[in-house]
């Protein structure tokens, strides 16, 4: 730049690079945004161009990697896999009424035991004296 133009001063060239180094950019939208952030060197602008560019190959990346069938399987793959992978065995239920006759027959056998402890009713006498102990046991424990 100085032999281009040697009577223009530092700030002077380094804002003509700039101009062409955005121009000579392949993408408009991209000179523009590396023009937006007003770079004051060729450098300054170089860095700006390069870091956008990381950036738009990195959202590029994450949004459209599982997107694209005509990738190869192994372009996606981002982790080796460090075991075997687990081969899952078909559970062989048993056959569906002998399961629904179990279930029945232990329902059954619940039902039987709940009437046992409905049906033993308690006198009164036993209902008073639990309760007598009951409250004696709170007043006790309420004096702590």
């Amino acid at each position: 730049m100085v032999l281009a133009y040697p009577k223009l001063s530092a700030e002077a060239r380094e804002e003509i690079a700039c101009d062409r180094f955005t121009d000579a950019l392949g993408d408009p939208d991209f000179a523009l945004k590396v023009k937006e952030r007003t770079p004051t060197s060729l450098d300054e602008a170089l860095c700006i161009a390069l870091r956008l560019e990381a950036w738009a190959k990195s959202v590029k990346g994450q949004r459209y990697e599982d997107d694209r069938p005509d990738r190869p399987e192994r372009g996606r793959q981002k982790v080796r896999a460090a075991a075997k992978p687990k081969i899952q065995k078909k559970v062989v239920n048993p056959a569906p009424t002998d399961r629904l006759s179990r279930i029945e027959s232990k329902m059954s056998k619940i039902q039987n035991e709940l009437k046992k402890l409905t049906t033993k009713s308690q006198t009164p006498a036993q209902t008073n004296g639990r309760l007598q102990k009951f409250s004696q046991l709170r007043e006790s424990t309420s004096h702590c």
